[in-house]
């Protein structure tokens, strides 16, 4: 079973409180009731543009800052006396296979280069319509905002954002023989 973790750049609140209950509700429902082996994971976004910004406000190290809020986080979730993942999987630690994923999502064509920002970034308009699916509950297709520079459509998100000047950075090479010094997106 896999449950969506949190961004450790702050201590846990009562959003994070009630979707790991929940998902701490199914966990125990299925090993209880359905008498399933459940192997449960969770990835832990330990760097990401929050945990950056965070860290350079409070002049901490990012891993530092990111591991004291993940350390937060088990507390908190132990105090609420939800069942802990099998397996925490930290982003930072995992970032080859992250970059595999995101060649693979490249050269099957569901991803593009944007040489205005140099992230990679998902290409939702294709994705959607090679599998044929229909999404009219999100059909505003020009609305802009900030986060949209360099996209092809604001539902595009980037799989690899480039790093700036004095940020973390891992290389990704695409198989266009590119390379690009940056990190996971968001």
């Amino acid at each position: 079973m896999y449950c969506c973790g949190p961004t450790v750049y702050n201590h846990s609140h009562l959003g994070h409180a009630i979707s790991y209950i929940r998902c701490d509700m199914v966990n125990r429902t299925l090993r209880t009731f359905g008498n399933l082996n459940i192997y449960f994971a969770m990835n832990i976004t330990d760097i990401d543009d929050k945990i950056i910004a965070k860290s350079k406000e409070t002049e901490t190290a990012y891993l530092e800052l990111s591991n004291k809020y993940y350390q937060s986080f088990l507390s908190d979730m132990n105090s609420l006396r939800v069942i802990p993942a099998d397996a925490y999987l930290k982003v930072t630690d995992k970032v080859d296979v992250i970059c595999d994923y995101i060649r693979q999502i490249y050269d099957k064509g569901f991803a593009y280069y944007s040489p205005e920002t140099g992230d990679v970034n998902f290409d939702y308009e294709k994705f959607i319509q090679s599998f044929g699916i229909t999404n009219d509950m999100n059909s505003a297709r020009n609305l802009q905002t900030t986060k949209s520079k360099g996209k092809r459509s604001p539902k595009d998100f980037a799989l690899w954002k480039i790093s700036k000047e004095n940020e973390p950075a891992w290389t990704m090479h695409l198989n266009t023989n590119s390379t690009i010094k940056g990190r996971p997106g968001v």
